[in-house]
């Protein structure tokens, strides 16, 4: 994979592999996060066009359907009731669900869907035809309404467009719909999603003050990634009943939270999520800390607990480093994370002294041998070192690229350099600001 980009936020320009573990070095305020929310709303709303294309066709059907049914019901108890039953289902959803069940059926092909809607469809016309109680009228309102439902299953999916919608909706809860480059006239994001050099799989969109001006989407969705999970902090775990009850951006605005409750950005809403579904994980299957320390984060009682040695901690009260970890097993625990589902941790190194920090980049470096798609961002030169060691000591070198996210000066944009041939250049990056304080006996003779 690779994400090309320029003119976002406060990065100018950038140009990243994404072949298996990808490290972005840098300062603070350097682009780093940019780069990780970037790739997470990118990479989402790739993998929510299944789900938005689902929703929209079964909303579809559903108010023609709905519609259908209040015309039949009035003159369903006037009528011989088996023979409206064998084509006019009760309750109405299960008409729906036989649409929708064609309809999402991977092994048929387009042809065979719309000959089986047809199928229903000529059947439930010709029912309503020829039953007399029904007038012309009405009978030909229920037919407009069936030859609706099938335009809807039938009509081509227009990616490109749902791909519009979602990136909106990301960039509105992600960076506050306020992505592009100040004093920029267009922004551009590419992704593309194999490692083809001809007729390669990629979504691209250009971005004009903030607003979605065009789409390009070249994917099969059965090949593209499933998911990503992007975190900033391991603190989540003791925040997860305030998490949840919060509402995210398209909540809101779809009125499917109701009362005066925070808006978080949907990245952590997402998480909060992840975590919360460890609460259905079997005891047999609650997997031990990838440190040693033979703990693990439990459910119990419909809460989140740290458990060790049989004694139950409360996740306030347990160290953030563990947490760290904590997150990995609970994410490893539900499948969240995997060969179809990317990993972004904005600066994991946060909460962990040096010793743990190696450790964290030793199950990093474990997850991507194994598959996973991982991408961090750092200006710890310990987790740098982290990778670099255990990446060759799991011989998978090849497979890791190192990035420097840096500005020329306080008031440029920032680029983001592929260094993986030149890690020195981080090295020194981050331990300039070491150097010019280690000097104190200078300081001392100068006195």
């Amino acid at each position: 994979m690779r994400l090309q980009f320029n003119n976002i936020n406060i990065v100018e320009q950038a140009d990243i592999k994404l072949d298996g573990l990808t490290v972005i070095a840098g300062e603070n305020g350097s682009g780093k996060s940019t780069v990780g929310k970037l790739l997470f709303s990118t990479v989402k709303a790739v993998s929510n066009l299944n789900s938005v294309k689902q929703d929209y066709k079964q909303k579809t059907i559903t108010k023609y359907v709905e519609s259908i049914y209040k015309r039949v019901s009035s003159s369903r108890f006037r009528l011989n009731a088996s023979i409206l039953n064998d084509v006019f289902p009760m309750p109405y959803y299960r008409l729906i669900d036989k649409f929708m069940a064609i309809y999402n059926d991977e092994v048929l092909d387009q042809e065979t869907k719309c000959a089986q809607y047809h199928e229903i469809i000529d059947k439930m016309i010709s029912t309503i035809n020829n039953i007399d109680e029904f007038t012309p009228r009405i009978k030909k309102l229920i037919q407009d309404d069936l030859n609706n439902i099938a335009i809807c299953l039938e009509e081509t999916d227009n990616l490109a467009a749902d791909l519009a919608t979602e990136i909106k909706y990301l960039i509105e809860s992600e960076f506050m719909n306020r992505i592009c480059s100040f004093n920029t006239s267009e922004s551009h994001v590419r992704l593309q999603l194999d490692n083809k050099e001809t007729a390669p799989h990629v979504v691209e969109y250009n971005l004009t003050d903030d607003e979605i001006k065009g789409t390009k989407v070249k994917i099969d969705l059965a090949e593209s990634l499933d998911d990503a999970t992007y975190i900033e902090s391991p603190l989540y775990i003791h925040l997860l009943d305030s998490l949840l009850s919060a509402s995210t951006f398209r909540e809101i605005s779809d009125k499917r939270r109701i009362g005066l409750k925070p808006m978080i950005p949907v990245h952590i809403k997402d998480i909060a999520e992840k975590i919360n579904a460890a609460r259905y994980i079997h005891e047999d299957d609650i997997q031990e800390l990838m440190i040693d320390d033979k703990g693990a984060f439990v459910f119990k009682d419909r809460s989140l607990y740290y458990q060790k040695d049989g004694v139950l901690y409360s996740p306030i009260n347990v160290a953030s480093g563990l947490k760290a970890f904590g997150l990995i097993q609970l994410l490893l625990e539900t499948n969240v994370i995997n060969e179809r589902k990317m990993l972004i941790w904005d600066e994991p190194e946060n909460h962990l002294h040096p010793k743990w920090q190696v450790a964290f980049a030793s199950v990093l470096v474990d997850l991507a041998k194994n598959g996973v798609p991982v991408v961090i961002s750092t200006h710890s030169p310990y987790f740098v070192q982290g990778i670099r060691y255990f990446a060759a000591k799991q011989d998978i070198e090849k497979y890791v690229n190192y990035y420097l996210a840096e500005k020329q000066d306080v008031n440029s944009l920032a680029t983001i350099k592929d260094v993986t041939t030149d890690l020195n250049q981080i090295f020194v990056k981050l331990a300039t600001p070491l150097n010019e304080i280690m000097n104190v006996d200078e300081i001392r003779k100068n006195k």
